[in-house]
């Protein structure tokens, strides 16, 4: 579960126009932790975030520019 959890969101932040370095270096600064070693129970709370942030700016059709 937590590879897919991972690849969702390396995903998630394609849309909003990150590449997936950019999207590692953030969830180190959100988390203190790298994407590779948090916990099913992190990843989720992430997937969750991510996805509500692309939901409520309609990114899911269009990714923005980093």
């Amino acid at each position: 579960m937590a590879p897919r959890l991972r690849r969702t969101i390396v995903e998630l932040g394609r849309k909003q126009g990150f590449d997936e370095s950019k999207v590692r270096d953030a969830v180190r600064q959100r988390t203190g932790e790298e994407l590779d070693d948090l916990p099913v129970s992190g990843l989720t709370t992430l997937v969750e975030a991510m996805a509500n942030k692309l939901q409520a700016s309609g990114s899911e059709e269009e990714p923005k520019a980093a």
